[in-house]
């Protein structure tokens, strides 16, 4: 230990870097300091490197009283300087066990827009901090059993719900039952708060034009499930800590350790020229977007709703593949190449969905027949997979500085799409069915419980929010998701208007007319409001468990069709 007016050399070296990841998060880095006044005590779980670079010293001198203590351990570098202190000054640097795991933790740079310099994270403003987490092996445990129980027949047949038990198996997108939580301090040193999310990599399964999706267990980043993605908005110094709690799930009689790993910082960097920040309504006209910095905004693009279309003897649409992913991303840079800045996009079951089939379960999928004959239905796959695809088009909109009118549920229970859309929502497998005698569904059921829309802490509305939470950890961050818009033509829902179904892609049992329901747009409107609410109003940090998500930029809107 290094006590008052004394330093003895440097303490433990740093442990060996973690083997599986490409870059493990760089130590608490303390450089280009001089103190020779006040307090400054650092007490993390993480590493603690002083200074990153001999170019950046660390001074300690006069009153100063500093502190260091790491869990794992501390390294003075050349560059480091304790002395000359006078009355109550003084530095001690030491291990202190009781601070917790240090965590196994990485960095996932994008160059330009984030990047390690000095040993320290730098991320411009308004870009993407994307940071991994390991599980602890008892946390994986139960995560491995939960999917092991759920998808017992299979990934490729219908889930097993039934089969797994809530005390030793762990959903991990359940986020009352695997909380993670990103706390933040920003340059001015206020609280933030980001949540963090369960994923899989994925790829192509090869070059074929007609290649799917697959998950890829050999990527070197594949072992970190647990993501935190985060864009700073103000420039200089943050500070970060990680937690991960299970507080009702048991293994071996007791109940999963939380976990906490502090010491993590990355620098704020001025934005990229071409990143004005998120859009807004303009301030003057309200007819228009503007950017943060005010400069105006007027759309220009196209509908790019969805890709999957017709293959030789595969059926309409039965899945997303690279051709369908090498034309959009091609369609992106010729929009960017005639000057367009705008597109729409779907969310769509067989595309980018998080959530299809399984009810707050964002995996794999078994579609199963959706009408009583027993047609419809039938096709698979993964919505981690397709939540990967979706990244990486989100990425190269932020390439082209093009801006999305997101769209998050296109074919709500409607006048179409039936037999291989909506007929496998799993809103309306779990709240809607069985039809009425005159076979037909009872809409508000598919927004609150019977209706009730103040029904927004279990039933659907509860899922809802879980749903939109886990779009909010994964691409709230970006600014190039200029709108959310919740559904498709909210007019062409079921009973929002008097219709008559004739579609040869619906259920026979759903032909013919369907009488307006004087009181959906009603509860609709009541959804919109209070789903909004949940994803822009502030973070509870008291409360973060059933605190609104704090996405206080994000746009909403609601589209319609024809003249209706």
């Amino acid at each position: 230990m290094c006590s008052h007016r004394q330093i003895s050399g440097s303490l433990a070296a740093l442990i060996a870097l973690v083997a599986t990841a490409q870059t493990p998060y760089p130590e608490l880095t303390i450089q280009d300091v001089a103190w020779n006044s006040g307090t400054h005590h650092y007490a993390v779980s993480h590493r603690i490197l002083s200074p990153g670079t001999s170019t950046l010293p660390a001074n300690i001198s006069g009153t100063a009283d500093a502190e260091f203590v790491s869990a794992t351990s501390v390294r003075l570098a050349p560059g480091f300087h304790a002395g000359g202190f006078s009355t109550d000054g003084r530095f001690r640097a030491r291990i202190g066990e009781g601070l917790g795991q240090m965590g196994d933790v990485v960095i996932i740079p994008e160059e330009p827009y984030s990047y390690m310099a000095d040993n320290i994270a730098h991320v411009h403003k308004w870009e993407k901090l994307e940071v991994g987490l390991r599980l602890p092996q008892q946390y994986q445990n139960a995560v491995d059993a939960f999917f092991e129980h759920y998808y017992s027949n299979g990934v490729t047949q219908l889930s097993t719900p039934g089969m797994v038990d809530p005390i030793h198996h762990l959903n991990p997108y359940a986020d009352d039952s695997l909380q993670l939580v990103m706390l933040l301090t920003d340059p001015d040193g206020q609280p933030r708060m980001k949540w963090g999310y369960f994923m899989r990599e994925a790829k192509w399964e090869s070059e074929d034009e007609t290649a799917p999706l697959v998950e890829d267990t050999d990527h070197p980043l594949h072992p970190y499930h647990i993501r935190f993605r985060f864009a700073p908005d103000k420039e200089g110094p943050w500070s970060f800590t990680l937690s991960l709690q299970a507080p009702h799930t048991q293994q071996g009689g007791a109940l999963l350790p939380a976990q906490f790993h502090s010491g993590f910082n990355f620098h704020c960097d001025p934005p990229e020229p071409d990143n004005k920040g998120h859009l807004r309504v303009h301030d003057v006209n309200h007819r228009i977007l503007q950017f943060e910095d005010d400069t105006p905004f007027i759309g220009l693009g196209v509908n790019m709703a969805d890709r999957h279309r017709p293959w030789a003897g595969l059926g309409w649409g039965d899945y997303y593949a690279k051709r369908d992913h090498d034309q959009m991303v091609e369609s992106m840079a010729m929009l960017q190449d005639v000057g367009g800045n705008f597109l729409r996009m779907y969310l769509l079951e067989k595309n980018f969905s998080p959530e299809f089939v399984n009810l707050g379960v964002y995996d794999s999928y078994k579609a199963p027949a959706t009408c009583n004959n027993g047609t419809g239905g039938g096709f698979a796959g993964s919505c981690q997979n397709q939540s990967w695809a979706f990244d990486e088009l989100l990425d190269e909109a932020r390439r082209n500085n093009l801006y999305i009118q997101l769209c998050v549920d296109p074919y709500p229970p409607g006048i179409a799409y039936e037999k291989h859309g909506w007929g496998a929502n799993p809103y309306l497998l779990n709240f809607m069915k069985p039809r009425d005698a005159n076979n037909r569904y009872d809409m508000k059921k598919f927004f609150f419980t019977d209706g009730d829309t103040t029904a927004t802490a279990s039933g659907p509305f509860y899922f809802w929010k879980r749903k939109y939470k886990y779009l909010m950890s994964r691409w709230g961050y970006s600014v190039n998701i200029a709108a959310l818009e919740p559904f498709n033509e909210i007019d062409q829902m079921l009973t929002y208007r008097q219709q008559t179904v004739i579609d040869v892609a619906q259920c026979t049992e759903s032909m013919g007319s369907w009488n307006k329901d004087d009181d959906l747009p009603h509860v609709v409107d009541k959804w919109f409001t209070k789903i909004a609410d949940h994803v822009r109003r502030p973070i509870d940090l008291g409360n973060p468990l059933i605190s609104p998500l704090g996405e206080a930029k994000k746009l909403f809107l609601a589209s319609y069709t024809g003249s209706h």
